[in-house]
C-alpha cells in the first residue's frame, strides 16, 4: 500500500492538510507523517491514527493498532514499578507512553508517582512548568465550597480537561506528563503515593491510557498499587543481580497472597550496555517462566541520553521491543480493580510484601 499522510495534530509535523485544533488536536497526538494505514475498524465516530513510517507494518503494529482502536476512555491503567532503582523504569514508562500515544485516538498520560523530587519523567518530556502537585493541589482546590474549605461532593465531570492538560508536559511524540515536583515549600511538595493515585483516579476520565511511574516495588503502598491497576509492568536491568532481584521480588509477592499480580506481569528487561552479559540472557530465560511475558528491550543511545523520549527516533529493534511491550499492555488485559487501595495505614508504609502476607490474604 503506497504512504500515505495524516494530519499533523500536536505532534506539529506537516501533513497534506492543516493540522487539526482545539479538542480534535489534543485527542489525536499521535496523527504523524505515516508509512501506512492499519485495517483495524475504529469505533464509529472515532478517527484511528495512521501507523508511523517509522514503526514499518507487521503483526504487531496490526494488533496493536486493533487493540488501540477498541480502547475507550479511561480504558487502561498501567503501573510500571521495579525490585531496584536506577534500571531505566522512567525512560521505560516514556518510551512506551510514546508508542501508545501514537497509537490510541485518546490522550495518554504518564505520572511520577515515586514521590521525589529529581529525576524521572523530569528528564523525558520536554520543559515546562507543571508538575504533578499542581494536579494534587489543583484538585484539592476544587473539592472545597466557595473558597469556605469545606469539602463538598464532587463528580468527575467537573474538572476540565483544558485545565487538566494545563499541568501536564507533552513528549516529542504527544505523551502528556506530571513530572515530579522540585520544590519543598510550605506551599509546594513532592506528592505521597496515595495523593498521586487518588489524582489519578480523577484524572483518568480525560484519558485512554495512564502510565504510573511508580517508586520500587519494596513497600505496601507501591506493590499494592501493582495489584490495582489493569497491566502490571516490572523494569529489570539486562545483569545478572537486577534480574536476580527482579526473581526475588516476584516470590515475595506470591508469598504475599499476589500472585494474580505475577500472572499478569509483563517484564521489560532493558540493556543499558550495548552487549549485556550472557548470565543476564539465561537469567532472563528463567525469569520469563514467572511472568506472564518478558520482552527485551536492546541498548539504544537515544534512550541512554537524558533527552525527550520520542519512540520514533530508535533503533528498529527497539521500535519492535517497545511495540511488543504496547500490544501485550492492550491485549489480554484484566479489568482494573477500581479506586486505589493504596492508602495504606502509615505504620504499614515500610512493610515489605512478605511481612504483609497476612493481612493480604484476608483484605
Amino acid at each position: 500500500m503506497p504512504d500515505v499522510v495524516a494530519h499533523a495534530g500536536a505532534t506539529g509535523r506537516l501533513g497534506a492538510h492543516p493540522a487539526p485544533s482545539g479538542a480534535d488536536a489534543r485527542r489525536h497526538p499521535g496523527m504523524v507523517l505515516a508509512g501506512r494505514r492499519t485495517t483495524a475498524v475504529p469505533p464509529a465516530g472515532v478517527i484511528a491514527p495512521v501507523v508511523p513510517r517509522e514503526f514499518g507494518g507487521g503483526p504487531i503494529v496490526e494488533r496493536l493498532w486493533q487493540a488501540a482502536a477498541r480502547l475507550p476512555v479511561g480504558g487502561a491503567l498501567i503501573g510500571v514499578s521495579s525490585a531496584d532503582g536506577g534500571v531505566g523504569r522512567s525512560t521505560t514508562t516514556a518510551a512506551l507512553g510514546g508508542v501508545l500515544a501514537c497509537a490510541v485516538s485518546g490522550l495518554v498520560l504518564a505520572v511520577d508517582a515515586t514521590g521525589r523530587s529529581w529525576g524521572g519523567l523530569t528528564e523525558r518530556v520536554a520543559d515546562g512548568d507543571g508538575t504533578v502537585w499542581d494536579a494534587v493541589a489543583g484538585l484539592n482546590a476544587a473539592d472545597t465550597n466557595d473558597g469556605q474549605n469545606r469539602p463538598r461532593v464532587h463528580t468527575d465531570l467537573d474538572i476540565d480537561l483544558d485545565t487538566v492538560l494545563g499541568w501536564t508536559r507533552r513528549t516529542p511524540a504527544g505523551l502528556h506528563a506530571l513530572v515530579a515536583e522540585p520544590q519543598r515549600t510550605a506551599q509546594r511538595r513532592p506528592p505521597v503515593l496515595r495523593e498521586t493515585r487518588t489524582a489519578v483516579d480523577r484524572l483518568h476520565q480525560h484519558f485512554s491510557v495512564a502510565l504510573l511511574d511508580l517508586p520500587a516495588a519494596d513497600t505496601r503502598p507501591a506493590w499494592q498499587s501493582l495489584r490495582d491497576v489493569t497491566v502490571p509492568i516490572l523494569v529489570a536491568r539486562a545483569a545478572a543481580d537486577s534480574l536476580r532481584h527482579t526473581q526475588r521480588l516476584l516470590a515475595q509477592l506470591r508469598a504475599a497472597g499476589l500472585g494474580d499480580v505475577v500472572d499478569r506481569t509483563l517484564l521489560a528487561v532493558v540493556a543499558t550496555v550495548p552487549n549485556p552479559p550472557r548470565e543476564a540472557t539465561a537469567l532472563g530465560r528463567q525469569t520469563a517462566e514467572l511472568v506472564r511475558r518478558v520482552v527485551e528491550v536492546p541498548y539504544d543511545p537515544h534512550l541512554a541520553r537524558p533527552e525527550p523520549v520520542d519512540p520514533r527516533r530508535t533503533r528498529r529493534a527497539t521500535r519492535q521491543a517497545l511495540l511488543e511491550l504496547a500490544a501485550a499492555c492492550l491485549t489480554r488485559s484484566k479489568p482494573s480493580a477500581g479506586p486505589s487501595r493504596a492508602s495504606a495505614d502509615a505504620t504499614d508504609a515500610d512493610a515489605p510484601p512478605a511481612s504483609a502476607a497476612g493481612r493480604t490474604a484476608t483484605a
